[in-house]
């Protein structure tokens, strides 16, 4: 789907069945809207290198984002964790979190991006954390699904380790879909190799 051209998802599960969709919303009691289906027709258990900036140039503005979470019993993260159903019935009981809040992704500290639906009108992303200070904390990153979308960035850092991860291996099919796809998320990347031939 064009809307997202600028993202690279590795490790798709392949889409929802119908099956699954009305398993999940049928736990959350709340019909979920058609900008997320339709990113999880192209996402379901997918590995993105990504980053949400919610404001350029703020550092502490800037939340990396791994996992979205999967609707398949067999699928790449099949193991309790990172499915939807588990996911949302560990959030209500461990973040405490209201009902029609789902979540949806992690980020490698284990952190989780939720869908807020908690009103008729609210189709907003949040950001749930734990801190040892605050407790849980809650963090709003954008107030439509389609906006968080368009403010995934890639995590330049992190694609180059990727590509001198396969140059150093010889992989020479791993190479050629990393550049082929960066060409298309990343134009200027060679111009990031040029400043920064080695990431440490």
């Amino acid at each position: 789907m064009t809307q997202y051209r600028h993202i690279m998802i590795e490790d798709f599960d392949g889409s929802p069945t119908q099956c699954e969709i009305a398993a999940i919303q049928f736990a959350f009691g709340k019909k979920l809207p058609d900008s997320f289906l339709d990113f999880l027709a192209v996402a379901n258990g997918g590995y993105l290198d990504y980053i949400f900036v919610k404001e350029a140039g703020v550092t502490d503005k800037i939340r990396p984002i791994c996992s979205i979470f999967t609707t398949r019993s067999d699928g790449r993260q099949s193991q309790f964790s990172d499915h939807f159903l588990f996911e949302l019935e560990y959030a209500q009981q461990t973040y405490q979190l209201e009902k029609f809040i789902l979540p949806f992704a992690r980020d490698h500290e284990d952190n989780r991006f939720c869908l807020d639906l908690t009103k008729p009108d609210r189709e907003r992303v949040i950001f749930c954390r734990q801190s040892f200070d605050y407790g849980m904390v809650v963090e709003v990153l954008a107030n439509q699904f389609s906006s968080f979308l368009k403010q995934l960035q890639p995590d330049e850092e992190l694609f180059l380790e990727k590509l001198e991860y396969a140059e150093a291996m010889g992989d020479e099919e791993m190479l050629a879909r990393l550049q082929q796809n960066l060409n298309r998320i990343l134009p200027h990347w060679k111009l990031l190799r040029a400043f920064q031939p080695y990431v440490s």
